[in-house]
C-alpha cells in the first residue's frame, strides 16, 4: 500500500486506515487517522519512502513527524496531543540510476540477402527493418529516461566476405566490411538520418554521435548490406552462408556520466 504525495489523491485509506494529503509548494502533509488496530509506534515504524518515476529529480527528501495524537485521555492534567519541537526528521537521498535501453524490431530474427544474377546489381537489404521498403516498421530505440542522449551505436557483423558492404541511407556513406578492413568517415546528416561519425575495424563498426532515441532509430534503421564481390558466401576459407550481427546502443544521461549497454542479435542469411 502507498499514499502518492503530488496532492492528486488527497485522501483514501492505507493498510485499511484513512488518510488525507495536502501539498504546499513541493511540501506533502499527510495526516493519518482512525488508527485502530495499531500497535503503539507500529505506524511510525511502518512508513518508508519510494518513487516512481524513471528520471527522479536528485534532491533530498526531507520526512518530518511534526505532530502525535493518542487516546489516553486527558483526565488529570493528561494530554492526547503532541506537537514535536524539534520535529522528527529524517533525511531521504535520492539517487537517479540510468537504465538501459530498450530495442524494439518486429518482423523475426534476421534477414536474408539474394546475390544478383550475373551482369545485375545488387540490391542492397536493410538490416534492421521488418518491411525493407517502409521505414516506419525500423527498429525503435527508447532511452526510458527522459533526459537521455544516444552516443554509440555498434554493428558487429561475424563471417564477413570480400566485397561486404554497409550502405548507410540513400547519401550517407558506403563502408566496405570485407575481412580485416579499417576505415573512419564522417556525414553531416540530412532529412532522413543525423550527423554521425563512423569507424570500420575488421567488421566491427562504431557510430558515435549525440542523438535523440528517435534519431538513433532513424541512423539504424537506414543501414543496409550488400555484397560486391562473385561470391559473397565465401570468407576467403570456407563457405559462410550466415553473417551473425550484434547490434549494441549505448546511452547516457545529458548531466550524468552513467552510460549503459542493450544488445540485439539478427541473422544474416546470403543466398546464392
Amino acid at each position: 500500500d502507498f499514499i502518492v504525495l503530488d496532492g492528486s489523491t488527497p485522501s483514501g485509506t492505507v493498510a485499511g486506515q484513512s488518510y488525507t494529503v495536502e501539498e504546499h509548494d513541493g511540501t506533502a502533509i499527510v495526516t493519518l487517522s482512525n488508527l485502530a488496530g495499531w500497535n503503539e509506534g507500529e505506524i511510525i515504524h511502518a512508513l518508508g519512502y519510494k518513487n516512481t518515476s524513471s528520471a527522479p529529480t536528485e534532491t533530498d527528501r526531507t520526512v518530518s513527524i511534526v505532530s502525535l495524537t493518542d487516546s489516553g485521555g486527558i483526565e488529570d492534567g493528561g494530554e492526547n496531543f503532541q506537537i514535536f519541537n524539534p520535529k522528527v526528521t529524517t533525511t531521504v537521498s535520492v539517487v537517479n540510476v540510468n537504465a538501459a535501453p530498450v530495442l524494439t524490431l518486429n518482423g523475426g530474427s534476421g534477414v536474408t540477402y539474394t546475390e544478383p544474377v550475373t551482369g545485375s546489381p545488387s540490391v542492397p537489404i536493410f538490416l534492421f527493418r521488418a518491411t525493407q521498403n517502409d521505414p516506419a516498421t525500423g527498429i525503435v530505440v527508447d532511452t526510458v529516461e527522459t533526459n537521455q542522449i544516444v552516443t554509440v551505436l555498434t554493428v558487429d557483423i561475424s563471417n564477413t566476405a570480400l566485397g561486404d558492404r554497409l550502405i548507410i541511407g540513400t547519401g550517407g556513406t558506403a563502408l566496405d566490411i570485407s575481412p580485416a578492413m579499417s576505415s573512419t568517415a564522417s556525414y553531416g546528416g540530412d532529412a532522413t538520418i543525423p550527423p554521425y561519425t563512423v569507424a570500420v575495424s575488421d567488421a566491427e563498426v562504431t557510430f558515435t554521435g549525440q542523438w535523440t532515441a528517435a534519431e538513433a532509430g532513424q541512423l539504424l534503421s537506414a543501414i543496409q548490406f550488400n555484397n560486391t564481390g562473385n561470391d559473397p558466401t565465401w570468407d576467403g576459407t570456407q563457405q559462410q552462408p550466415t553473417r551473425e550481427i550484434v547490434l549494441s546502443v549505448t546511452d547516457q544521461p545529458d548531466t550524468l556520466d552513467d552510460p549503459k549497454v542493450t544488445t540485439l542479435s539478427r541473422s544474416l542469411t546470403i543466398s546464392p
